[in-house]
């Protein structure tokens, strides 16, 4: 088979990814060639010259891109180009990424004629419902609906609409309505997605007719560690008592205004909480105003972690916090909860959605109602005097193994391995006629 992956953005996160899936693609004897293509060359450095970032610079794959203008933005552009581009180069499986952010497009862009089976991940950002929960709330009753209304129909007026104003069309299309047109539109021929719970949600906005695949958000389980007191030190955190970590940016529906609240009502013995990431939501005057519970250390290191810094900040922890809003989604997995069970570390996380899921049936800690400073704070309390109930180490190490990029990829290149069945068959029933 030959495989393209596309992806339309280029930051570090993408490119990582990317890199160590094609890693793992090309190692595969099914596949013959794999190529990667991006929307345009990445401001900081042309990923196939040896100007590059460093996260670029092992990046050892063919490479191409639809144009050579840092500001190609035009999103159906890109689509209609994608879609040349991979035609003319005869693949056999087009993969885009991360299709998240160009559903709206995917479903008003004419269907080519094509002789390649399409792919499509959708990740977190489709399913993060928003700070804004009447958009929210309408966003869901509309997708409801659309559930009831055949969804070529559904394509047909979002075509029409964009026709007329593609652009305020675009913006006023609930996520939702996107990707039932999308489904619709006979575009995309398997979606890949990161939970059980938004597989239930692709077969039930594509009325089951849509092909699905569950893959793991990939891993590395992190084996080496040093001492903890250590990596305290090192990284200038108090070292009395047990650490509870909260990792990334700062964002309100990441719930650490949730956190620092509880931090006021603990009861129990002396521990250390720490906040580490950009800040966006809870800066550090925050955190300075924060009453804390005399026997709690409060300390923040807001500001951009560096990648080498990651792990300790995960090994000097005895538990990591996900104190999350429901607004972060019911679907979606998190990068931070994954670096928590690559680093073997007990989860403390809100009761809801794909998150909590997945932290009681592979016994990776404890949960807590969402939204519930006091209950937080008893978490807590019961984590520092004994230990995080609920979790098991070999679960946990035994869920970052199923998580790994060597399973994503056989689960991955196995969809492919069908959908080119479909196609080989296909043209052999048209060649036979």
């Amino acid at each position: 088979m030959d495989i393209l992956l596309f992806d339309q953005h280029s930051d570090g996160h993408h490119i990582e990814y990317a890199g160590k899936l094609l890693d793992q693609l090309e190692d595969d004897p099914r596949v013959s060639t794999v190529d990667f293509l991006l929307t345009q060359p990445h401001p900081e450095g042309n990923l196939s010259t040896g100007s590059r970032p460093e996260y670029m610079r092992q990046f050892n794959h063919n490479v191409y891109y639809l144009s050579d203008s840092f500001n190609f933005t035009n999103k159906r552009k890109i689509v209609k180009y994608l879609f040349e581009f991979a035609g003319s180069r005869d693949y056999d499986i087009l993969h885009a990424l991360h299709i998240d952010d160009l559903l709206f497009e995917l479903a008003t862009t004419p269907v080519p004629d094509r002789t390649f089976k399409m792919c499509g991940t959708i990740n977190g950002a489709f399913f993060f419902m928003g700070d804004n929960r009447v958009l929210s709330w309408a966003d869901e009753v509309a997708t409801e609906l659309s559930i009831h209304v055949n969804g070529k129909n559904i394509r047909r007026l979002m075509s029409a609409l964009a026709d007329y104003n593609k652009s305020l069309t675009s913006k006023l299309c609930p996520p939702g309505i996107s990707l039932r047109g999308c489904l619709a539109s006979d575009m995309i021929d398997n979606v890949f997605v990161h939970s059980d719970k938004a597989h239930s949600y692709i077969n039930k906005v594509g009325n089951q007719s849509t092909s699905c695949t569950v893959v793991p958000d990939p891993l590395e389980l992190w084996t080496e560690e040093s001492n903890k007191k250590n990596l305290r030190n090192e990284l200038g955190i108090p070292t009395e008592g047990p650490m509870f970590l909260f990792f990334g940016q700062t964002r309100y529906e990441k719930g650490p205004d949730i956190l620092l609240d509880a931090c006021s009502r603990y009861e129990g013995p002396p521990c250390t909480v720490v906040l580490a990431g950009p800040p966006v939501d809870v800066d550090d005057e925050d955190v300075a105003l924060t009453t804390t519970a005399s026997n709690i250390a409060l300390h923040s290191t807001l500001e951009f972690v560096p990648e080498e810094d990651v792990k300790s900040y995960f090994h000097a922890a005895d538990a990591v916090v996900l104190p999350y809003r429901r607004q972060f989604g019911e679907y979606r997995t998190s990068g931070v909860f994954q670096k928590a069970c690559a680093a073997v570390r007990p989860l403390i996380v809100s009761d809801f959605g794909e998150l909590a899921l997945r932290t009681n049936r592979y016994d990776l800690g404890m949960v807590f109602p969402p939204e519930d400073p006091d209950a937080l704070a008893d978490i807590l309390s019961i984590a520092a005097s004994e230990s995080v109930h609920g979790f098991e180490k070999d679960q946990m190490v035994a869920y970052a193994r199923s998580q790994s990029y060597d399973n994503l990829a056989e689960e991955t290149v196995d969809t492919y391995s069908s959908l080119y069945d479909l196609k080989t068959s296909s043209e052999i029933s048209r060649s036979s006629h």
